[in-house]
């Protein structure tokens, strides 16, 4: 089984046509150069040899595991009993550090009343502050003392600080070798989306309020380890040994990859690129995700605690995003590589249409006309109404 993931702007829906555009294209690698979880990828796959880009770690770790594995998740038994035994021994002594908040919690979680409002104020109260004096004690607590109460509940901020501390030692001894390390982490990152106590994606955790209680408490008893438990052991990655070789997988901004690419031993046929489209940026939904992955301790601010690194791309600022466009077409065009662009007909960049077609015009011999696809667009949570609404998604080919 493939992992999946809930991402905003993925092309899953869409994927099948945008492969079945790219079949009579040159042959050779299919760059996907805004990968997010990579539903085209999978869908070209494995036809192609598939390269993936993006700049988020996360992207980052889940394309490598799909596409550039040996092999999938494998740990033999007696490493599987440290792994475990490593888990209980770490959320013990995170547990010994908090006395009885862990019982207060589960107290709290068994009814649907305003006591589970009173219990999260005090978690996020005992929690804070901590970190220097649990990181003395060489413990993990990244989760436990940033998202305690906030977009996890107490007990599920211990687990996931326990698994990640699981993974690393037993890699540090050993026992593991970085791939399964990075099966571990995929797994973990489904496990931490799925218990989050937010919309689908990470901006803004959900205050409990009466009024959402039941769905709130719903996601608090979540047990993070049982999810990881069930992810860890249904993914793979796609094709074989010998096509997974050949596969690539980069980590940056988009257009500095491109750059990067003019001086490589190969380069792919096709790039298919699918910048953002509005003004908000990506790293504010999938910040979380970045401290499973990274488990760097950041500075974090806002309700949203977001990292004080987190990246800004040129295509969600509207004073940039013309620009950026110029770059990322002339650079597909050094490359000698066939370009596709996905950009709905509402994209932040004005007269997006012509624009993006005149560009096109001024660096490839042939371009076709953009195909028209109907397709939905998530409202980021629907904050500013209807969850959905529709919009014509353009499909741009040169070569």
């Amino acid at each position: 089984m493939v992992a999946q993931f809930s991402y905003m702007g993925t092309k899953r829906r869409l994927a099948a046509q945008i492969a079945d555009i790219a079949k009579p294209l040159p042959t050779g690698p299919f760059l996907d150069l805004f990968s997010g979880v990579s539903a085209v990828g999978m869908a070209v796959s494995p036809d192609r040899h598939v390269w993936c880009n993006d700049v988020q770690h996360f992207s980052n770790l889940l394309t490598r595991a799909l596409y550039t594995s040996s092999s999938g998740y494998n740990v033999p038994e007696f490493a599987w009993t440290q792994f475990t035994s490593l888990f209980i021994d770490h959320r013990n002594s995170l547990i010994t550090e908090f006395n009885d908040l862990s019982a207060a919690e589960d107290n709290a979680l068994r009814g649907t009343s305003a006591a589970q409002i009173d219990i999260n104020a005090i978690i996020v109260q005992q929690t804070r502050g901590r970190l220097k004096s649990l990181r003395d004690l060489s413990l993990h607590c990244l989760f436990t003392t940033t998202h305690a109460g906030t977009y996890f509940g107490f007990n599920q901020s211990l687990e996931i600080d326990s698994i990640r501390f699981a993974a690393d030692q037993t890699l540090k001894m050993g026992l593991i070798d970085d791939e399964t390390h990075r099966w571990m982490l995929v797994a973990l990152c489904r496990a931490v989306s799925a218990a989050s106590n937010s919309t689908g994606h990470f901006a803004q955790y959900l205050t409990p309020k009466q009024n959402n209680i039941n769905r709130v408490v719903a996601k608090r008893r979540r047990s993070v380890w049982s999810d990881w438990l069930q992810y860890i052991s249904a993914t793979e990655p796609i094709g074989t040994v010998e096509w997974r070789s050949h596969n690539q997988v980069f980590r940056g901004d988009a257009n500095e990859i491109l750059q990067q690419l003019l001086n490589a031993p190969r380069q792919p046929a096709i790039i298919y690129a699918d910048p953002p489209y509005t003004n908000d940026q990506y790293s504010r939904y999938y910040h979380v995700l970045e401290n499973v992955v990274c488990y760097d301790y950041p500075n974090v601010s806002g309700k949203g605690e977001y990292r004080s690194d987190r990246f800004v791309s040129d295509f969600s600022l509207s004073k940039a995003v013309s620009g950026a466009f110029e770059r990322l077409i002339a650079g597909a065009a050094r490359l000698n590589a066939a370009l596709m662009i996905s950009y709905p007909s509402n994209g932040l960049m004005p007269n997006s249409t012509e624009r993006i077609l005149n560009s096109l015009k001024m660096h490839f011999t042939m371009v076709g006309d953009p195909i028209v696809i109907p397709h939905e667009h998530s409202t980021m949570g629907a904050s500013k109404g209807l969850q959905k609404h529709q919009v014509s998604e353009l499909i741009f080919t040169a070569y």
